[in-house]
């Protein structure tokens, strides 16, 4: 027996949108924007169920203490899974997003991007710290973002399986914030110092 309720929320520009996509692609069944009230009422008595729903400070009487309240009543029912998953992203990159695509912030008045993104962070602060899962898509392609939802969320689906994503990446830029393992290989000999492999790649045996 099946019955999940997966309630995706965090940051405007984060990546909420692909999020809820990518659930559809799992077959969840999705609602976005749902009035904050309304969140109990969707849960049916059907013996499975699988539900994605988007719900953010654009929600009709959205408050932290409201979320919270709910959130918890929820996780008190042992009939379903109840997971708060919290889409995160860098301020700039978010900028950035928005600058690209022209679109307004939710809370862009008279206010600059970096203004109404503090004011939505403090609006969300007790919905992340009691969120399961926070994934912050500051340097994530939206490829990468899907692997990672699918690689979490993928259960009880055609696409159940052991997947394994693997990437290189320089330590000056930082660990890649979606990593669940890292291994140094700084001791090993760089192939592209040797002239013998330099013109090889690493699909080569001896690199």
């Amino acid at each position: 027996m099946v019955k999940i309720l997966n309630i995706i929320t965090g940051v405007s520009g984060a990546g909420k949108s692909m999020a809820l996509r990518t659930f559809e692609d799992l077959d969840f069944e999705i609602i976005d924007n749902i009035p904050l009230k309304l969140l109990p009422e969707i849960l049916t008595e059907e013996s499975d169920f699988k539900i994605a729903v988007g719900i953010d400070i654009r929600s009709r009487g959205f408050s932290n203490d409201k979320f919270v309240e709910i959130i918890k009543h929820l996780k008190n029912n042992d009939d379903f899974e109840t997971n708060v998953i919290f889409i995160d992203c860098d301020d700039n990159v978010i900028r950035k997003r928005y600058t690209e695509t022209r679109r307004k912030h939710p809370l862009t008045k008279n206010k600059q991007i970096l203004e109404a993104l503090k004011e939505e962070r403090a609006l969300l602060s007790l919905v992340k710290e009691i969120s399961d899962f926070i994934i912050d898509t500051s340097d994530m392609t939206g490829h990468a973002f899907k692997r990672v939802i699918e690689n979490k969320f993928a259960f009880g689906t055609h696409n159940q399986k052991l997947s394994l994503m693997t990437m290189s990446f320089a330590y000056k830029k930082g660990i890649p914030s979606e990593a669940d393992l890292v291994f140094d290989v700084r001791f090993l000999r760089n192939p592209h110092y040797d002239e013998n492999l330099r013109h090889k790649t690493g699909l080569s045996q001896e690199v």
